[in-house]
């Protein structure tokens, strides 16, 4: 009657290695590249111990998405101040991504490529994270409505949410094989200038359309 829970640890404990492993190997590796071989010797276990808790290799996909999505909900810091202003609140925000990316990047490369490489293994996992995104701008422009003249939310959310996590990704994790037109603007700096730009697009009076 005792060894049941003793075997569910232990399982638990197995899992968890594997998972820690994969962290690892996905700093130095595509998914792509990464074997079930390889991740058995990082994690210290038998093949046979990966296989029993994954099916196969594919099975480990929406366990980069948790992975990368418990990370930004465990470490993720950004509580503005509507007396600072939109443009700085938005710098903030940037560049706390940007630290962000800088800490977990490797996975968001891994979940960014997946979805676009290998569209047909992910269900859901995304859905998550990009509602995340969404809504916290959604938050953030709620917060300063004095300042944006912009007068669909829903269109400027969408459109800041796409700016701000386009330019972030094509900057972060894709410099070094991006078009070499940034070279004065890295890490945080290229954040605030990114931050301006969707502030200027808030706050732009815009002639009454004909």
């Amino acid at each position: 009657m005792r060894s049941k829970p003793a075997l569910q640890a232990r399982s638990k404990e197995t899992r968890d290695k594997i998972i820690a492993a994969l962290d690892r190997l996905l700093e130095r590796h595509g998914f792509d590249d990464i074997t079930v071989a390889q991740l058995a010797a990082e994690a210290g276990i038998s093949v046979g111990a990966v296989y029993r808790r994954f099916e196969n290799k594919d099975a480990l996909v929406p366990v980069i998405f948790d992975l990368y999505r418990g990370k930004l909900e465990s470490d993720f810091r950004f509580e503005p101040d509507v007396g600072q202003g939109l443009r700085a609140a938005l710098r903030e925000l940037m560049v706390e991504n940007w630290r962000s990316m800088e800490r977990h990047g490797h996975l968001l490369r891994a979940v960014h490529l997946l979805s676009h490489q290998h569209p047909e293994l992910i269900g859901d996992e995304w859905a998550p994270i990009v509602e995340a995104s969404r809504g916290g701008v959604a938050a953030l422009l709620d917060l300063f409505k004095e300042e944006i003249r912009v007068t669909d939310r829903e269109a400027a959310v969408e459109a800041v949410t796409y700016f701000l996590s386009s330019a972030l990704i094509e900057g972060g994790l894709y410099g070094e094989v991006g078009l070499p037109l940034a070279e004065v603007l890295k890490g945080e700096r290229l954040a605030e200038e990114m931050a301006d730009f969707a502030a200027g697009y808030l706050t732009l009076r815009r002639a009454p359309s004909t």
